[in-house]
């Protein structure tokens, strides 16, 4: 979040957590197995020995796939040329995008139970308020900055920017990031199913966390952690690789959502958070507006 707040153009070229990851590659890794291409490019799986049996068509385009007694058809490709032994495996390469790959935020809010890897759709939520709530922070301060000073900031942004997925103009950030922030504040308050009020002492509660203050969601009631280790973060929490995203990503499940947002026990810990955080927060009686 600081650098998304004071240098978002540091993050260029990181895997930004979560953004959307390659899909064949998490398949592969789940499924593990043999995986070829139909003649139009399009990626299938072949279970068991890993050598086709049938000929099918691609659900994707309809061409022929598979092939007979454990021979391809010509017109479809081995990935990785693993060739024709038995119980071989596929590894794919991993293509997952850099960089900030979310569409428009009407775009991306219609899929409001989307995951990613390690985080379900409230955590997802989470991250990506926090991730806009920072940037349209540093939007906000580079306009109040004097002539230019935004012009300078919408430059500072665009190499984060993964413009396969998203190019609004300089004029046109700022809201781009706004209307983000809205949907992912929006999103989150209908998967907690709270009001305006606990789902800013959710946030509250994460952002403490986060920063250090952890032990105090003890003192409230917060769940253990899932079973294992925490991954290690490489790099001291680089993003550099999809790996290390991953691993970020599960690490701040575990130490920093997960012991807010578990379902079990949420309702004593937003308690606990209103008596601590003063009458503003009243656990619950809060307006309904979207905001934080």
């Amino acid at each position: 979040m600081r650098r998304a707040l004071l240098a978002p153009g540091e993050l260029a070229g990181a895997y930004v957590p979560t953004m959307p990851e390659d899909l064949a590659k998490m398949a592969q890794t789940v499924m593990g197995g043999r995986w070829y291409n139909c003649p139009n490019g399009h990626p299938y799986y072949v279970d068991l020995c890993g050598r086709p049996t049938v000929v099918q068509q691609c659900a994707e385009c309809g061409a022929d796939i598979g092939g007979t007694d454990h021979n391809l058809l010509e017109t479809n490709v081995d990935i990785g040329n693993v060739g024709t032994a038995y119980n071989q495996t596929t590894v794919l390469e991993d293509r997952s995008e850099r960089n900030y790959c979310l569409r428009d935020a009407a775009t991306e809010g219609a899929d409001r139970h989307y995951s990613a890897r390690a985080l379900g759709p409230a955590a997802v939520q989470a991250v990506r308020l926090c991730l806009h709530a920072a940037l349209c922070a540093g939007a906000a301060a580079a306009e109040m900055g004097g002539p230019g000073a935004l012009a300078q900031w919408a430059q500072s942004v665009r190499p984060l920017l993964n413009t396969t997925f998203c190019n609004p103009s300089a004029e046109e950030l700022p809201g781009y990031f706004v209307d983000h922030y809205h949907g992912n504040w929006t999103l989150l308050k209908a998967l907690l199913n709270k009001s305006t009020d606990d789902t800013a002492l959710a946030l509250h509660l994460i952002l403490l966390s986060a920063g250090g203050a952890s032990p105090a969601l003890e003192a409230q009631g917060a769940p253990n952690a899932p079973d294992g280790p925490a991954p290690a973060v490489p790099g001291g929490g680089a993003l550099g690789t999809a790996e290390w995203r991953s691993a970020w990503e599960a690490r701040c499940l575990r130490d920093h959502l997960f012991p807010v947002l578990a379902e079990a026990g949420l309702e004593e810990r937003l308690a606990a958070a209103a008596r601590r955080f003063g009458p503003a927060a009243d656990g619950g009686g809060g307006g309904d507006d979207a905001g934080g």
